[in-house]
């Protein structure tokens, strides 16, 4: 077998292990977005709009975020989940 149709047979199955990857994602996605829906006192985005804030729905953004230390990784978590600041919270200690 030549090498470019082995590496070609290599790019096809690391694309088809992504996308099912992908898919299982997906598949958690659909549970926690409806579960939040359940619980939701305001809007909730579509399904698709999840999927792409999350990154891994169809319109793939550009991450420009570079996180150079631990408290910069705190922050994006907090401003990715939209959640409580995790510092005020003493059970939450990041080992530096």
């Amino acid at each position: 077998m030549p090498y470019s149709r082995l590496f070609q047979l290599m790019v096809d199955t690391a694309l088809w292990e992504t996308e099912k990857s992908r898919e299982e994602y997906r598949k958690q996605a659909f549970l926690t977005w409806r579960i939040e829906g359940m619980f939701a006192t305001e809007n909730i985005p579509t399904f698709e709009e999840y999927c792409n804030e999350f990154g891994f729905g169809d319109v793939q953004g550009e991450n420009n975020t570079e996180i150079t230390s631990s408290q910069e990784a705190l922050d994006y978590i907090d401003e990715l989940f939209n959640c409580a600041p995790l510092k005020d919270r003493e059970e939450d200690i990041v080992v530096k």
